[in-house]
């Protein structure tokens, strides 16, 4: 159950101030017995904002009050510059919390050979991007961007080769370097989006690529509405990537199509 509160004010000469609350209650209703079923987050934020002809800034700390694993400061800015009236750059830095859910915590060992992790640490990471905006022509937007996001307790699933049990663990330094580039444009009333992801994740102790995490992913979408029906499609398609962190295990790549429509 959760409670949030937003209040954006403008202010003169292009600021704004954005204050909030959020509040969440996570609770287990289960067969299963686990260790902890109930817990409250709370959190406070306040971002400063200012937009003029031509630079933009953003200045923003959030404070949370997790009741299990104690309190949190974290911070994001970016600076804008509007290159011309088709071309924007975007710098900025953001931080990240996360806990583990009660399921990377507590699951009971089942008949699929995983487990929970009680010993789990919340998550933190640190993000850095470049981002271009532009406005090719009237029909074709392109976005790209480059970033490293670095991790202290990156939680991610590790299984034991022994045993074969799987469980949630921390790795203590991670970091993922990134490229992703989207590419949409407006055709005969069709609506169609491309996007292209390239990464590198490392668990910095060891020099070894992250589970469960591809290197390269591509995506294309394309919809159109027809009155008030519509149809599309999304295919994304994943290269290899490894089942474990010690990359023993590769997983061959994989596409996957999904088709939709929908009536009003």
């Amino acid at each position: 159950d959760s409670v949030n509160w937003l209040n954006t004010l403008s202010l003169d000469n292009g600021h704004s101030l954005r204050l909030g609350l959020d509040y969440l209650n996570d609770k287990v209703r289960s067969s299963n017995d686990f260790a902890v079923s109930n817990r409250d987050n709370k959190a406070a934020f306040i971002q400063h904002g200012y937009q003029g002809e031509r630079f933009g800034t953003e200045l923003g700390v959030r404070h949370d009050d997790n009741q299990q694993f104690g309190s949190e400061n974290t911070f994001n800015g970016a600076l804008s510059y509007q290159v011309n009236a088709d071309n924007k750059l975007i710098l900025s830095y953001a931080e990240g919390f996360r806990v583990p859910t009660f399921a990377d915590l507590y699951w009971p060992l089942d008949s699929w050979g995983y487990q929970g992790n009680p010993n789990l640490n919340p998550e933190k990471s640190r993000s850095y991007e470049l981002q271009w905006r532009s406005q090719l022509t009237a029909t074709t937007e392109l976005e790209a961007s480059l970033y490293r996001t670095d991790f202290r307790d990156l939680i991610v699933y590790v299984s034991d080769p022994t045993t074969r049990i799987g469980t949630m663990d921390n790795v203590d330094n991670a970091r993922v370097n990134g490229f992703e580039a989207t590419l949409k444009q407006q055709l005969f009333g069709w609506h169609g989006e491309l996007g292209l992801s390239i990464i590198d994740p490392r668990n910095r102790g060891t020099g070894n690529v992250l589970p469960n995490r591809a290197k390269r992913t591509l995506t294309f979408n394309l919809d159109r509405q027809f009155g008030a029906f519509g149809v599309g499609a999304t295919f994304a398609a994943a290269s290899n990537s490894y089942a474990d962190g010690a990359n023993n295990t590769e997983l061959p790549g994989y596409g996957v199509l999904d088709l939709r429509a929908n009536w009003q």
